[in-house]
């Protein structure tokens, strides 16, 4: 790509905002209690922290995943997997349980990192950026979709603007990780003109996220009608 440090300095921007994202549901969860926002902060938290883990050095696909890389897909993929069992314990059970939502994200971050571990070339080695990265971004677009259809619940049941916006925000996030996905598999050169279109989709997950929260009307509303 022609201009790298310009990327890790957006993803450094995206790591601020999506950090003021998980901060404002933790506030509303110390407000509200409600479990369901306590575990969107944790996710939008983790997600945060993993764009921190940038480098230059991410944008060489034909180098092993190194302890940067790790830390941002540890990050970005783990946040994921929060917000997806959340919603799933809060659709099954009513009210999502922390721990058990917090240990299945990490049973499962553990066994996709075993899996590429032991299923990818070079076996039983870190394996190279370019190889893991489709598999991954595609893993996070799946999880983004789930998340856009368990929101939707919470959308038919008060269809509001600021409901209409969280599976908004969902696919634009979803959309990031395809577009991701896609430019993993084309030719390095190929990816130049389309890299910007990620950044622009995360900025609107992000924006319409805040959105939300902004529209919501306060935490009484948010306690009352969870996401």
């Amino acid at each position: 790509m022609a201009s790298p440090p310009l990327f890790v300095a957006l993803d450094a921007v995206s790591a601020v905002l999506t950090l003021i994202v998980a901060l404002f549901f933790a506030r509303i969860w110390r407000l509200t209690g409600s479990a369901l926002l306590l575990l969107f902060a944790v996710g939008f938290g983790l997600v945060g922290v993993g764009y921190f883990g940038v480098s230059v050095s991410q944008f060489d696909l034909a180098a092993p995943i190194g302890a940067w890389d790790a830390l941002r897909i540890a990050g970005q993929l783990g946040g994921a997997l929060v917000l997806l069992f959340a919603y799933v314990s809060h659709r099954v059970h009513g009210s999502p349980r922390p721990w058990t939502v917090l240990a299945w994200s990490a049973a499962g971050l553990s066994a996709i990192g075993a899996l590429l571990f032991w299923a990818m070339p070079p076996f039983a080695q870190s394996p190279r950026l370019g190889e893991a990265l489709p598999v991954l971004h595609g893993l996070m677009f799946l999880a983004y979709v789930a998340c856009a259809v368990l929101a939707l619940p919470g959308l038919l049941k008060q269809p509001t603007l600021d409901r209409a916006l969280v599976p908004a925000a969902f696919l634009a996030w979803a959309a990031t990780k395809y577009t991701w996905m896609v430019l993993d598999l084309l030719p390095q050169a190929s990816t130049e003109r389309l890299a910007p279109l990620v950044y622009c989709w995360r900025f609107l997950a992000i924006a319409l996220l805040l959105a939300a929260i902004g529209l919501g009307g306060g935490s009484r509303r948010v306690q009352h009608a969870p996401p």
